[in-house]
């Protein structure tokens, strides 16, 4: 009988076409596994999918690079294909001398916690549901099959978004967070929020500050039961939303002439007299996999009420028509005030209530509400 393949989840795409060799670095426990040192990065891949062949391990392999500019220059022409996490050197165990550009890791721990109980959380921000899963203290490491599963409303627990809590030296706790559909992302506002008022309740303290992709993010309560994030600064150079070739992110060559921006994931926003009459569930779907993006792009219809009041409609990348989305909406105000049509504090009326978003040029701050729905136990089951 052939063995399952295992489910590797990749953090960094190996697409990008390049004779730099690539140095792997690993801790598998107890496996005895060889060295990857030095060998090419889809290769080397599939030497792992090789020898971890028994589909009971999941493997995460982890890039990091020491600047956006070293992105650039390793890749070239395909740059758009590199993602940048600047967290990932948190997880590096060692750094081999001889490797200029950036290191693999691969981490590998009993499996991706689908065959034993997990105790989650679900809230919601506005409608827009999210479950945490807190894995500090853990060895389980969950990989898409598993949240795919997880995600389903019919068979699983259900929500547009995902995220687990993992122990971090620099902040109260390090954030990694999934769509619905098993797809990973580098922001989730909403889940961002409601990770921080479970810490904050934790330790009794109006304040905390998170490990995200998109680096430290502090966080803090805002009165009237809000939580507010600083969502870091937005990306507007077409390289880094990415786009698949240069142009100016402020007019896309696109119906409606949307603008682009990423706060760590992709977004197109599209202003329109009436948000209401939008097609959003026909075009978005088309937008999101449309050849210009691509990891694909969260697609959004914005009505501008006045400079400082917006009506948002939101097509979310991997999860389709959403109530809300925190990073939606500071991507719909910042192309907003790139395009001069909004001033630097703005209400956002989204399907499922409203969000506050202020942006002076810097970091970007998210305000809103977070809602707990209930907690449960995943039982482990994967049918």
């Amino acid at each position: 009988m052939p063995r399952p393949s295992p489910s590797i989840l990749r953090r960094w795409s190996s697409r990008i076409r390049t004779a730099h060799r690539e140095a792997y670095v690993h801790y598998i426990a107890q496996t005895g596994i060889r060295d990857y040192a030095a060998t090419p990065g889809n290769l080397g891949c599939e030497m792992l999918a090789r020898d971890l062949g028994d589909g009971s391990t999941e493997v995460t392999t982890l890039s990091w690079w020491p600047s956006m500019e070293a992105i650039r220059a390793f890749a070239g022409a395909e740059v758009a294909k590199a993602r940048y996490y600047p967290e990932d050197e948190h997880f590096l165990l060692e750094r081999p001398d001889e490797v200029e550009h950036h290191h693999i890791v691969a981490r590998a721990a009993g499996g991706d916690g689908g065959d034993r109980p997990l105790a989650f959380e679900k809230m919601h921000a506005n409608g827009d549901d999210f479950v945490l899963i807190d894995l500090r203290g853990s060895d389980v490491v969950i990989g898409p099959e598993l949240i795919h599963l997880m995600g389903d409303r019919q068979r699983g627990i259900g929500f547009n978004q995902l995220a687990t809590l993992a122990d971090c030296a620099d902040a109260t706790a390090s954030l990694t967070f999934w769509n619905a559909d098993g797809s990973p992302l580098d922001a989730c506002g909403s889940a961002t929020r409601g990770a921080a008022l479970k810490l904050m309740e934790e330790i009794d303290s109006d304040t905390v500050t998170v490990r995200t992709a998109r680096g430290l993010l502090a966080c803090s309560r805002d009165g009237d039961g809000l939580i507010a994030v600083d969502m870091g600064k937005p990306s507007l150079d077409w390289a880094d939303v990415p786009l698949a070739s240069a142009m100016d992110t402020l007019i896309l060559p696109l119906d409606g002439a949307p603008a682009a921006c990423s706060m760590g994931n992709p977004h197109c926003t599209i202003f329109v007299e009436e948000a209401e009459a939008a097609a959003l569930d026909t075009f978005g779907p088309a937008i999101e996999n449309h050849p210009l993006f691509p990891q694909g792009v969260n697609v959004h219809v914005v009505q501008v009420i006045d400079p400082a009041h917006i009506r948002l409609r939101i097509w979310e990348r991997g999860a389709g028509l959403s109530l809300g989305s925190g990073s939606c909406a500071c991507a719909a105000v910042v192309n907003g005030i790139r395009r001069g049509l909004l001033g630097p504090r703005v209400a956002v009326q989204c399907d499922g209530g409203m969000l506050y978003v202020a942006w002076h040029g810097e970091g970007v701050l998210l305000t809103g509400p977070v809602v707990r729905s209930h907690s449960g136990v995943w039982a482990g089951s994967r049918s």
